[in-house]
């Protein structure tokens, strides 16, 4: 039997470079404002002719911090869609995040559709000088028979930052397209990079 693993938003970022890691999470410099009304949490700009509504690149965060109140700004736009990732080491991975909290992985190599729960939550973080601000992250939770290939860590809570989310998404799609809330993957998906649309023509069969 194939061994099913899991994956996280954490350890994707473990095969980033420690510097870039380090230019994400700088604290803001105390006194300078941070919010940045001007530009979308979450874009709408869809790909010309794609059959399932996807949108490209759909999230613009830099790693300061948000005003508390954007939190369910977030949880609204993710919920019921289904995001798209790729990184060198997890490959593409493909996600559905349901309105009521719960989530379906499809991910590379696996026979079955890897299932937990997602939430979001603001963590408090320390600026230079003294006080704090508000961190929006994305936690996710498998099950403990699950297993990360890249953290080497089974089943648990793990959390990161939406700003890291966001470098990592590459499009996202109404609804649940693959069916994986059944539980079951359409194909078996291999690392390599991918859009939606691709893999939903491959399921469709065109």
């Amino acid at each position: 039997m194939s061994k099913v693993v899991s994956r996280s938003r954490f350890a994707i970022l473990a095969g980033m470079a420690v510097l870039a890691l380090a230019g994400c999470q700088a604290p803001p410099v105390p006194g300078v404002n941070f919010r940045d009304d001007s530009k979308p949490f979450v874009t709408v700009e869809k790909i010309p002719g794609s059959k399932i509504g996807a949108m490209r690149k759909p999230f613009r965060m830099s790693g300061g911090g948000y005003t508390p109140d954007k939190l369910d700004h977030f949880k609204a736009k993710l919920a019921g869609n289904t995001i798209l990732s790729w990184d060198g080491k997890h490959g593409t991975q493909v996600e559905y995040l349901a309105p009521g909290g719960r989530t379906y992985l499809w991910y590379a190599g696996n026979l079955a559709v890897v299932t937990g729960t997602w939430s979001l939550r603001n963590r408090e973080m320390p600026e230079w000088g003294g006080g704090s601000y508000q961190m929006p992250e994305i936690c996710y939770a498998y099950a403990g028979a699950t297993y990360n290939p890249v953290t080497k860590k089974s089943g648990g809570l793990e959390c990161s930052e939406l700003s890291h989310l966001s470098i990592f998404i590459n499009e996202m799609a109404p609804g649940d397209p693959f069916r994986l809330s059944s539980g079951k993957v359409p194909f078996v998906l291999d690392k390599r990079s991918a859009t939606l649309d691709a893999l939903y023509a491959r399921k469709t069969g065109g």
